[in-house]
């Protein structure tokens, strides 16, 4: 994301604390909850699924940050929110199928779960600035339009 932000208009700090927010937000209160011995794995459907709505919470998050960010680059910045949504438990969904469930028993685990956190960022840069791509490029004129 930050290559094609940089790219296609001066991302400003705004955009980084948009993606900070929605790494921060939703796992902090999972993690609070916890402290407090409420387990959210229980409510969402266990530890993936619980995985997947927090990063699809996280992606909200940061979707709704950056899209006032686009908005003076783009019409089409309306729908940054559904890809950002989208995108992020897509990645979420990359890391729980690599990463070991629970605390890893080995030290090839522990580095395999450590390898798979810039992975993730990896896949969802991927997602994300190609969709990001799309959303600065300007639309192409329909035909009839141009020949009127």
């Amino acid at each position: 994301q930050w290559l094609v932000a940089r790219r296609w208009f001066n991302a400003s700090p705004q955009w980084i604390w948009g993606s900070l927010a929605g790494m921060v937000i939703p796992f902090f209160i999972s993690d609070l909850l916890s402290s407090i011995r409420v387990d959210i794995r229980q409510f969402l459907g266990g530890e993936y699924l619980t995985l997947y709505l927090l990063a699809a919470c996280g992606g909200f998050l940061a979707g709704l940050w950056q899209q006032r960010v686009l908005r003076p680059y783009t019409t089409r910045a309306k729908w940054w929110l559904l890809i950002s949504t989208a995108g992020w438990p897509f990645s979420g969904l990359f890391f729980a199928i690599i990463a070991l469930p629970g605390h890893p028993d080995s030290t090839l685990g522990m580095i395999r779960n450590m390898a798979t956190f810039p992975l993730t960022g990896l896949v969802l840069g991927l997602v994300t600035g190609g969709s990001l791509q799309w959303l600065l490029k300007p639309p192409v004129a329909s035909k009839s339009k141009q020949t009127v």
